[in-house]
């Protein structure tokens, strides 16, 4: 079997996730939007993370505006979808949306506009035993940025929080070989090994 190569596809594409064969040759579609584009009008942008999970059997497509997981298989079966469910991604989320809407229906508004938004951190962290770490970027004033950590299959186990970065919240995380490495808002890069909660 050739190899392929996996990748997120342009902000118009009806593809969110591609599948390419080393020659370079479009294989198949994995993931496609849900959401119709409008043209005229104001879309929303693919603001995703992908990556390899359970041993590279599988990719995880990660929404970090609408905090939705979705695992897909390598021939494109949808194994499974989740999210956390927290208030103020709910409130934000919903008042996007409403004002794309409305502008969109705007009858000056002419082409097709893209607007993209991170209310989740722009990668999520996937643990050697499978935990699934995922960082909420929205927060009041004076309160801690929240991590939410999922089990392999999707469950949410735990929701903390990172009180140290309080001014300067992460906006994306890497694991290697039980290590943390955290990159915050204003690019300072932090290690830190796991720690039970």
């Amino acid at each position: 079997m050739p190899s392929r190569n996996f990748g997120t596809s342009p902000n118009l594409n009806k593809h969110l996730v591609d599948s390419y064969l080393e020659t370079g040759q479009h294989d198949r579609a994995l993931l496609d939007r849900k959401e119709p584009i409008i043209a005229p009008g104001v879309n929303i942008g693919n603001s995703s993370h992908i990556q390899f999970i359970d041993g590279e059997t599988a990719i995880l497509h990660f929404d970090y505006f609408t905090g939705l997981f979705t695992k897909i298989s390598l021939n494109g079966e949808i194994l499974k979808t989740f999210s956390a469910y927290d208030d103020r991604h709910k409130r934000t989320y919903k008042k996007i949306i409403f004002d794309i809407k409305k502008d969109s229906r705007n009858p000056n508004q002419s082409g097709v506009n893209i607007e993209e938004y991170s209310l989740w951190s722009e990668s999520t962290g996937v643990e050697e035993e499978g935990d699934i770490l995922a960082l909420l970027l929205l927060r009041e004033k004076a309160t801690p940025q929240k991590m939410y950590v999922f089990s392999a299959d999707g469950l949410l186990k735990y929701v903390t929080n990172l009180d140290y970065f309080l001014d300067n919240p992460i906006v994306r995380i890497c694991l290697s070989n039980g290590q943390y490495f955290l990159i915050t808002q204003q690019n300072q890069i932090f290690m830190a090994e796991r720690r039970l909660p």
